[in-house]
């Protein structure tokens, strides 16, 4: 975007209806200005907005150029009883389904409502340990195989002999096995002829936007400098 642009927000996603109240309907560029106005020692001029999976796309996309699409794994498909229940309990219900089937924000719970329901025990065993384990790895491997679908779907329609695949979040960082899961069912539904890889993003959100600012910056200057020669 451009100076003297406006982004309307028109719903929220997550928790930050609850954070963030007054500001559906309105210009969120200008409550932007307005914060960074009301600080005395700085002086930013703001010359584009964008989300961190824009930013992880951007970020991974000026180190390797074949980086097309970009990814988070922070925080109708077969829909358990425990999705929909979690889906009722956010501000959002109806909303972000798939989100909710794989983000680290939800997998929590899906696996406390899963075990609450099936175990009613005060004295825990190794047994008991182990169901847990397994109900946590079936989770996650769920998680992991829906995500590696969706990715394969955008890898289908770009139809690019090489794609990169940049991805920040810390549900892909910090799990264990996530990542290496979701590349093994990449790798099975992908066709051969086509080839990936997976980029962690460094700072995608940071890096991603000062690189958009950058090339806006640019796009105004060379389009001053155009309309100086006509």
């Amino acid at each position: 975007m451009f100076e003297n642009a406006t982004i309307i927000c028109t719903s929220y996603t997550k928790w930050y209806r609850k954070s963030a109240s007054g500001v559906q309907g309105k210009d969120v560029v200008q409550f932007l200005r307005d914060a960074c106005n009301r600080r005395k020692d700085i002086d930013i001029d703001i010359e584009a907005l964008l989300n961190d999976t824009v930013g992880t796309l951007m970020a991974c996309a000026f180190k390797e150029n074949t980086c097309q699409i970009g990814v988070i794994l922070g925080t109708d498909f077969i829909r358990t009883i425990y999705d929909s229940q979690v889906d009722e309990r956010t501000i959002n219900p109806g909303f972000h389904i798939f989100e909710k089937m794989i983000s680290g924000m939800y997998m929590g719970e899906l696996k406390t409502m899963q075990i609450l329901e099936d175990i009613g025990v005060e004295n825990i065993t190794i047994q008991d340990c182990e169901i847990v384990a397994y109900v946590c790895s079936v989770i996650s491997t769920r998680a992991a195989h829906l995500t590696a679908a969706g990715i394969t779907c955008l890898l289908n329609r770009l139809q690019k002999p090489y794609v990169t695949v940049g991805i920040d979040g810390s549900l892909f960082r910090f799990h264990p096995h996530f990542a290496r899961i979701m590349d093994q069912k990449i790798d099975q539904l992908l066709p051969k002829n086509l080839e990936y890889q997976l980029m962690l993003s460094e700072d995608g959100s940071g890096r991603g936007a000062a690189l958009v600012a950058a090339v806006a910056r640019r796009i105004k200057r060379e389009a001053r400098e155009m309309s100086k020669i006509n």
